[in-house]
């Protein structure tokens, strides 16, 4: 059957081909140019669309031409796919300011007819649409020969009501990622979950951060790196440093420039008690009690954790002022019940039976030998001291 419509102007014609030829019969349609040696600029054309005159212009979502495949079922036809030209801006409006996308449906099951699956946006961006059970909408790159997925870009689904809100990019059958740039692989991320950047053709892996801020690379950098120097060592380096640590091929042994950990370290445990949040070093001023004015001199000190350790070298005093023994001015308060410390004197001209001493607040305290008493000061010119101690601190 082939059925024209009553007017026969080119703008009105309707045309319809069916036949009854038979269930096992096939019907094909075809639109031929039979000009022979045809040349580059020869071609044969389908148009499907709206022309006619200047004040007829087509508005925005309309159909501009659709190719509709159509099915029967035992209940009624259907459509089963279709190609569509469709206007997103049109109206009274130049041709360079109208837009048209091209969408491509399928019919799926559970379905009774076309539903849009990809989108060639009049931009030149490609959607693909998915249902949120996951089931559909991956872009699959498959072996021709076996029809197996080898690769395929899996949208974010939904599980019941709760979004996962997870892209994935899936290799199947055990295979690995890989991304090439500059002609060579340069990362790959293999099916056992390790990610290897560099570390091919030649390359030693490296891992590489660069900071950026409103898109500006800010100079901040940090790079791991294995076997970089050739004898299979474990580099980090930061700040565009060659290297800032690194580690032997022993497993144990590490190389660090300066390191600063604001919350501590925990050593040989996980407990308070592991804790090593603090460490100082730095000098102090001791002030004696023993001329009436105070003599003082730079001493120096070394805190971990809360144990301070401390040494005190009067060079040259003379004490005018026999008295009790004192040094002020230690760098941190003790703990007094922790045992008041202990501070040796290692050499002394300046007091006379007396081994060490105690502390209390931040003053050391001269004992005598075997006694509780306190010891004096030697009354005397051009004498010498040198304790050496260490107490616990409240800081």
């Amino acid at each position: 059957l082939v059925g024209f419509a009553s007017n026969s102007s080119l703008n009105d014609v309707k045309v319809q081909f069916s036949t009854g030829s038979g269930s096992s019969t096939n019907v094909s349609v075809g639109i031929f140019n039979n000009g022979t040696a045809p040349t580059t600029s020869a071609t044969t054309t389908l148009n499907l669309g709206f022309i006619y005159a200047a004040d007829d212009y087509v508005p925005t979502g309309i159909t501009l031409g659709k190719i509709q495949f159509l099915g029967q079922a035992n209940d009624a036809g259907y459509g089963a796919g279709s190609i569509q030209s469709i206007v997103t801006t049109g109206g009274n409006t130049g041709r360079s300011s109208h837009a048209v996308d091209m969408v491509f449906s399928t019919k799926p099951a559970g379905n009774t007819g076309n539903v849009e699956r990809m989108r060639i946006e009049s931009g030149g961006n490609v959607r693909v649409n998915f249902n949120q059970s996951g089931s559909a909408g991956n872009v699959y790159f498959q072996d021709v020969t076996n029809g197996a997925s080898m690769f395929y870009i899996q949208p974010a689904v939904y599980k019941g009501s709760a979004p996962y809100n997870t892209n994935y990019i899936n290799a199947a059958n055990n295979s690995n990622i890989g991304f090439i740039a500059g002609g060579s692989e340069k990362m790959r991320i293999t099916s056992a979950g390790e990610v290897n950047i560099g570390g091919y053709g030649g390359q030693f892996p490296i891992l590489k951060v660069v900071g950026l801020a409103g898109g500006v690379h800010t100079g901040s950098t940090w790079a791991i790196s294995a076997n970089q120097d050739g004898i299979g060592r474990t580099i980090l380096a930061t700040g565009g440093q060659a290297r800032a640590m690194y580690f032997e091929n022993d497993g144990k042994t590490v190389h660090t420039q300066e390191s600063y950990f604001d919350k501590g370290a925990y050593l040989g445990g996980s407990v308070a008690a592991n804790l090593l949040d603090d460490y100082e070093e730095g000098t102090f001023t001791a002030t004696t009690n023993n001329d009436g004015v105070g003599a003082q001199v730079t001493a120096n000190y070394t805190k971990i954790g809360r144990l301070v350790t401390f040494t005190i070298y009067y060079p040259n005093i003379s004490p005018t002022v026999a008295g009790t023994g004192v040094i002020a001015g230690l760098p941190f308060s003790i703990i007094s019940s922790n045992g008041y410390g202990q501070g040796n004197v290692t050499h002394s001209t300046a007091i006379i039976n007396c081994s060490g001493g105690y502390m209390e607040s931040t003053n050391w305290n001269a004992t005598q030998n075997n006694s509780t008493g306190r010891a004096s000061w030697v009354v005397a010119s051009a004498r010498s001291i040198m304790v050496s101690g260490f107490y616990y601190t409240t800081a």
